[in-house]
């Protein structure tokens, strides 16, 4: 029986089993984007005469989706990639593939933003001048102009700059910083002294922000960087707005 090559990456410590579930699928697609990635990158370097050795890769995926295998089928493809004593030039077509697909990944797999997004939201529901003002309608996600989706006052959080240094998995992140916004949208002229209220303490508590994140020994600041323009009724828009973009710091 013929048997393939395979390449697959190990590391010393795999944290994606201890993410949450939403953080678990997020890893999975970023594990089978890495995987069809390698093989994008890979094929430019793979010998062509019959197209066997490139047409013939399956993916090998375990452990719940969090980890893939790319496997050449073909029973030549590791003289081709590793070369041979006989005269084959090693092509290492494979770890070209993997090193095209780590930029990437590592983008995709910069989920220190979700432990970031997990303290912005604690601390906002942690207040009781926010939840009188809101309740529970806290969220994160883009603003919709879809006036019928919310209920008033509400507050939405959304990462809109995320910059990626250093990969948080396998060792401590170096240096990571996430910027969010965060604000408080009413649809009157003019704020209840309880949203001011609210305004007033969820900024003083995102400033104040310094906490470990259990198990990682990252250590997340924040601070604001500016405040944000208001949406205005008076321009046809179904809410105002108060907020302010902040900058959190992973390290």
């Amino acid at each position: 029986m013929s048997q393939g090559f395979s390449v697959s990456v190990y590391v010393k410590s795999n944290a994606l089993p201890t993410l949450p579930a939403r953080g678990r699928q997020r890893a999975a697609r970023a594990v089978m984007r890495a995987g069809f990635a390698t093989r994008r990158g890979a094929a430019p370097q793979t010998p062509v005469r019959t197209g066997a050795l490139k047409a013939n890769i399956v993916f090998d995926v375990f452990n719940s989706g969090l980890s893939l295998t790319d496997k050449w089928a073909m029973f030549y493809a590791i003289y081709q990639n590793e070369g041979t004593r006989r005269g084959i030039t090693a092509k290492r077509f494979a770890q070209k593939g993997a090193e095209f697909a780590w930029p990437q990944f590592k983008a995709d797999m910069s989920n220190s933003s979700m432990y970031v997004a997990g303290v912005i939201y604690d601390t906002l529901s942690g207040l009781t001048a926010v939840t009188d003002a809101v309740d529970d309608r806290i969220y994160r996600r883009f603003y919709s102009s879809d006036e019928d989706e919310y209920i008033t006052p509400f507050i939405v959080y959304r990462h809109i700059e995320p910059t990626v240094n250093d990969g948080p998995f396998g060792s401590p992140v170096a240096s990571q910083a996430h910027r969010f916004e965060v604000a408080l949208y009413d649809d009157g002229r003019s704020f209840s002294s309880a949203v001011v209220a609210a305004v007033e303490a969820f900024d003083d508590a995102l400033q104040e922000i310094n906490e470990t994140v259990p198990g990682k020994g990252w250590q997340i600041t924040g601070r604001q960087e500016q405040e944000i323009p208001d949406l205005d009724i008076d321009f046809g828009l179904p809410y105002v707005r108060v907020g302010g973009i902040y900058a959190f710091d992973v390290g």
